[in-house]
C-alpha cells in the first residue's frame, strides 16, 4: 500500500480491514499496516472505513488512532471527513462529540457504503448519525 509496492491496492484498506474485523483476535495486530498508508491520500477513504469496521467488533484495536481521525475532520475533502465522522460514530468516541458537531452545516456530498448498499449522502448527515451513536454509547 505504498508508492514502492509497485501495486495498485486501492481497496486495500478495506479488504484488510473487513477481515479483521471478523477475526480481530487473530489480525488485529494488522491495524497498523493499514494506517501506515495514511500518507497517501488515495488511501484515505479507505483507512477511515477501516477504523470504523475494526471499532465495531474492537473498538481497543483502534483507540489509539483517534487523534488521527480527528484530524481528517478538517480535511478538505467531503469523503475523508464524512468517513472520520462515521468513524467516531461506530468506535463511540465521546470526546470527539464536539468536533463532529463542527461538521452538522456540512452539506457537501459524498457516496457511502453501508449495509451492503451505496448512498449518496452529506457529510452533516453522518455527523448527525455518528453524534446520534456516540450519545447512546454514553
Amino acid at each position: 500500500m505504498n508508492d514502492e509496492s509497485g501495486s495498485a491496492g486501492w481497496s486495500a484498506p478495506e479488504a484488510i480491514g473487513e477481515i479483521i474485523y471478523h477475526h480481530p483476535k487473530a489480525f488485529g495486530e494488522f491495524v497498523p499496516v493499514v494506517v501506515n498508508a495514511s500518507g497517501e491520500d488515495i488511501f484515505h477513504r479507505g483507512i477511515l472505513w477501516t477504523l470504523g469496521r475494526i471499532g465495531q467488533a474492537d473498538p481497543l484495536l483502534v483507540i489509539g488512532y483517534i487523534p488521527l481521525l480527528t484530524n481528517f475532520l478538517a480535511n478538505p475533502r467531503p469523503e475523508v471527513r464524512g468517513y472520520a465522522a462515521w468513524a467516531l460514530g461506530e468506535i463511540g468516541v465521546k470526546a470527539a462529540l464536539p468536533t463532529v458537531q463542527g461538521l452538522i452545516d456540512d452539506k457537501e456530498k459524498l457516496e457511502v457504503y453501508q449495509n451492503r448498499e451505496l448512498f449518496i449522502k452529506s457529510v452533516d448527515e453522518l455527523a448527525k448519525e455518528a453524534i446520534a451513536k456516540i450519545k447512546s454509547k454514553c
